[in-house]
């Protein structure tokens, strides 16, 4: 198993290339919630311009709660 790990690149993990959804620095938390439900994902990179990247968002780090 540590020698599948070692030699798959992530790429070859992605099965569909898509457009990546992002969320602005702006939006509000139900506005991430929504879009991630809209669209069944599971987090969110959090975008500000001009074109840098802050972080991720997921559920729980939006509701302070387990998903489980």
């Amino acid at each position: 198993m540590a020698s599948l790990l070692e030699r798959t690149e992530i790429g070859a993990l992605v099965s569909e290339k898509r457009e990546i959804i992002s969320v602005p620095d702006t939006a509000t938390v139900l506005d991430a919630l929504e879009l991630m439900n809209a669209n069944n994902i599971i987090a969110l990179p959090v975008a500000a311009p001009p074109g840098k990247w802050l972080g991720l968002v997921a559920p729980t780090s939006l509701t302070g709660r387990s998903s489980t």
